[in-house]
């Protein structure tokens, strides 16, 4: 059976985010907290869209604007940054859950006219 894009689209969507936390020592905390892109990976199947996305979590919990942002030292928000970055993963992932609400108003697939909210399955922090 094939579908079309847009019938893939209107299907029920599962979204797997996983979370990378870098692990540092005392010695590198001040050392540049350089910015890296998210990686998301998208699978299809008959009855769903998966899209797992492996991402910095702590900018988008501590509100920093990454556009044209190379360190999150630079950013105003950087304070809460660090304090992030020192929280055990479970923590972590709380309050990615917390900031889910918003964070995904700015996330969508659209298909023709109409914008799909995505659905978080899970939050994996490592």
């Amino acid at each position: 059976m094939v579908f079309s894009l847009s019938r893939w689209l209107l299907m029920l969507m599962h979204v797997s985010l996983l979370s990378t936390a870098i692990i540092i020592n005392s010695s590198e905390s001040v050392q540049a907290h350089e910015i890296r892109p998210a990686i998301a990976d998208v699978s299809l199947s008959a009855d769903s869209i998966g899209i797992e996305i492996r991402l910095t979590a702590e900018p988008l919990v501590a509100g920093i604007d990454l556009e044209g942002l190379q360190d999150t030292n630079e950013a105003p928000e950087a304070d809460e940054y660090d304090r992030l970055r020192d929280l055990p993963p479970e923590d972590l992932a709380a309050r990615f859950q917390a900031v889910w609400p918003d964070l995904r108003q700015t996330l969508f697939v659209r298909t023709g006219e109409a914008d799909i909210l995505l659905e978080m399955e899970t939050v994996r922090v490592e």
